[in-house]
C-alpha cells in the first residue's frame, strides 16, 4: 500500500508533533507526521506534513478543518523540486559522479552540422508541417 504526505497550513504557534498526530490519528493509522519549528525554538512556524495510507490522507483532506478550534488548510503536499540557490534537492542526492567523468564530459563536442543543413532542415520540417495541416483540413 503506498503513502501520501498531506500539507497542513494555520497552523498555531503553539502546535506540537503530538497533538497534530493525535488530530489526525481520527482518521487512519498515522505513518509520520510532523510541526515545522523555528530553528532553535520550540515555536511552530505555521506549517506541518503528516504521511498515511493513500486511502486516509485524501479522508483527511477532505474532513481534517480546524487544530484545537483554529481553522486549518489541509492538502496534499506537492514533491520538493531542485533548488538551485541551495543546490538541495527533494530526494537523497545520488553517489557523487569521479571528477574524471565529470571533466570528460564537459569537453564532449557535438559535431556541428553546417549552417545551410540546419535551415534546411528546419525549411524541410516547415514544409511538412503546412503539408501535413493543409491535408487535415480538407
Amino acid at each position: 500500500m503506498s503513502a501520501l504526505t498531506i500539507f497542513v497550513r494555520s497552523l498555531p504557534v503553539d502546535a506540537s508533533n503530538d497533538r497534530l498526530e493525535e488530530i489526525f490519528s481520527e482518521i487512519g493509522p498515522v505513518k509520520h507526521c510532523f510541526v515545522v519549528k523555528e530553528k532553535g525554538e520550540d515555536k511552530c512556524r505555521g506549517f506541518g506534513y503528516v504521511t498515511y495510507s493513500m486511502e486516509d490522507a485524501q479522508r483527511a483532506v477532505r474532513e481534517v478543518k480546524d487544530y484545537d478550534g483554529q481553522k486549518i488548510n489541509v492538502s496534499v503536499a506537492k514533491k520538493k523540486l531542485n533548488d538551485k540557490k541551495k543546490g538541495t534537492t527533494a530526494t537523497a542526492p545520488k553517489e557523487p559522479v569521479p571528477q574524471k567523468e565529470q571533466i570528460s564530459r564537459s569537453f564532449k563536442v557535438k559535431p556541428k552540422e553546417s549552417q545551410t543543413d540546419h535551415q534546411e532542415s528546419q525549411f524541410q520540417g516547415l514544409r511538412h508541417r503546412h503539408t501535413s495541416d493543409a491535408r487535415a483540413s480538407y
